[in-house]
């Protein structure tokens, strides 16, 4: 009635006229009924933008929550504040600190020791007697292990010229093949060089500072750079026997991580438990993948952290659980879905599970066991799907070309829906590893390395440190002494180029 009243005096007539002019009072009805449809337009419109905008806070929100525990950004990206400590790891009956059986490292006594130094006595300490003349009942020892001042030690190789006697042919003799300046560094201090550079990644201004205090020596940049890429060109044959023994793997591991300095590009990993081979190049995906050369004719299987671009090969392939335990977290903790929880339970159940077979000398589990754990994870996808309705899809105009945009939660849940083989390959072949962490481990040290020098200056800094690292975590990994075989490869030895590739392969 207010309505009615506010269009009469808008149009200046009175009430009491309506009944001797019904056209007018049709027009006030016709124009009342507009204004409401217009209103409940604007209503329905203005609800429909809230929805939106309400996903939007709740993604954004969702991003700000994003950190190591909950996501794959790593710990140094995590914001300093107070929150609720969790662990990944399972409760065990274990007591903290060393177990039975732990071999501790302390230092032991040597039997025939580099210098023996006698401390005598020399007279009585209780009536002053001399005892220099009384015979020695016994000695207690104490060693001390310690380093002899280190410096370089330089040796001049002498070339004999001869001349015959009988046709006067000035003859002289031979240096060996690794002397060939009149002044050069040996290959046991290039050897160290490389090491300091590339295994315990110092920097090249540090090296030249920690060889002029260790070795009151001075020492150019330039002749480290050179020490480097000496090193790189003599491993060439290593390398091809790194990528044969990669080749041939039943199971191996890859992963890929930005470089972000001069040198803009994305170093690659692929490596197993005894090798490991790095790559470098501008593209992330397969391109850089085919340039490796090490995936297209591949018939082992593959783990890696569902990167779209491993999946156009035709290997076997295994996705890495820690990264799904980590949305997991994020999606029951987040977007609050108890499927997250109980998908986390059970991979977690089924890693156990499979480790438990492994420690009791087991190769498979039962297929009772197999059937109960695949058949939990295809009701926790079902659930997973009622939880989620189109309302909770975030497209901001569903008029829009193209997939919707979803939450995160149900992005999860459609990978472990469609990639459910690859995500439980590990309880059917216990050579499937649960997580991708060996190659998250060793690609590592490239973020370290950014970290400590900032980058690389040139494209060759970065194959030079690839093929090298690549030699050296292979190395380490087998247990070899790195700067023993860097001597070897700065002298040539052909016969370790052949250990060395019967050992890996």
């Amino acid at each position: 009635m207010e309505e009615i009243k506010k269009a009469l005096e808008i149009k200046d007539i009175k009430i009491e006229n309506l009944a001797n002019d019904p056209d007018v009072l049709k027009q006030i009805i016709i124009d009342l009924l507009k204004r409401i449809a217009s209103q409940e337009n604007a209503t329905k419109a203005q609800s429909e933008k809230i929805k939106i905008l309400e996903e939007k806070i709740k993604i954004l929100e969702g991003q700000l929550s994003l950190d190591s525990h909950n996501s794959s950004k790593p710990p140094s990206t995590d914001i300093v504040k107070k929150k609720k400590t969790s662990t990944q790891r399972c409760a065990t009956s274990r007591k903290k600190g060393g177990q039975n059986g732990h071999k501790g490292n302390t230092l032991h006594k040597v039997a025939n020791p580099d210098k023996i130094v006698v401390h005598k006595t020399s007279k009585c300490t209780c009536c002053g007697h001399d005892l220099s003349e009384a015979s020695m009942l016994g000695a207690e020892k104490r060693q001390v292990m310690d380093l002899p001042k280190i410096s370089l030690e330089v040796t001049e190789h002498q070339a004999e010229v001869k001349q015959c006697q009988k046709c006067g042919k000035i003859n002289k003799g031979q240096f060996p093949e690794n002397v060939k300046s009149p002044i050069q560094y040996g290959p046991r201090f290039l050897a160290q060089l490389v090491y300091l550079n590339q295994y315990q990644l110092i920097p090249y201004k540090r090296i030249q500072e920690l060889v002029g205090d260790i070795y009151n020596h001075e020492i150019s940049l330039g002749s480290i750079y050179n020490a480097n890429e000496a090193c790189y060109k003599k491993l060439e044959p290593h390398e091809k026997s790194i990528k044969k023994g990669l080749e041939k793997a039943n199971v191996k591991h890859s992963d890929e991580t930005g470089l972000k300095a001069e040198t803009k590009g994305w170093f690659h990993v692929q490596s197993t438990k005894n090798l490991t081979f790095y790559y470098w190049s501008f593209s992330r995906g397969k391109v850089a993948m085919d340039m490796m050369g090490m995936l297209k004719d591949f018939k082992g299987i593959l783990v890696h952290d569902h990167w779209q671009s491993y999946m156009k090969y035709g290997c076997l392939h295994a996705f890495c659980n820690a990264h799904h335990i980590r949305e997991l977290t994020f999606v029951y903790e987040e977007e609050e879905k108890e499927w997250g929880k109980a998908m986390k339970t059970l991979l977690l159940d089924a890693k156990r599970q499979v480790t438990e077979a492994c420690d009791s000398g087991r190769t498979s589990l039962e297929e009772s066991v197999l059937n109960e754990l695949e058949g939990r994870y295809d009701e926790i996808i079902t659930q997973g799907l009622k939880s989620y309705d189109l309302g909770e899809q975030v497209a901001e105009n569903n008029k829009k070309r193209g997939r919707k945009k979803q939450a995160k939660g149900k992005n999860l849940l459609d990978r472990l829906q469609k990639y459910k083989k690859e995500t439980l390959l590990f309880i059917r072949n216990f050579e499937v590893p649960f997580d991708n962490n060996l190659a998250e481990r060793d690609i590592r040290m490239t973020k370290v390395k950014q970290k400590i020098s900032g980058g690389f200056r040139s494209r060759q800094g970065v194959k030079i440190f690839c093929r090298v690292r690549s030699f050296i975590s292979t190395l380490k990994k087998q247990k070899l002494n790195i700067l023993d075989a860097l001597y070897r490869v700065f002298i040539n030895d052909e016969l370790s180029i052949l250990q060395f590739e019967e050992s890996i392969l």
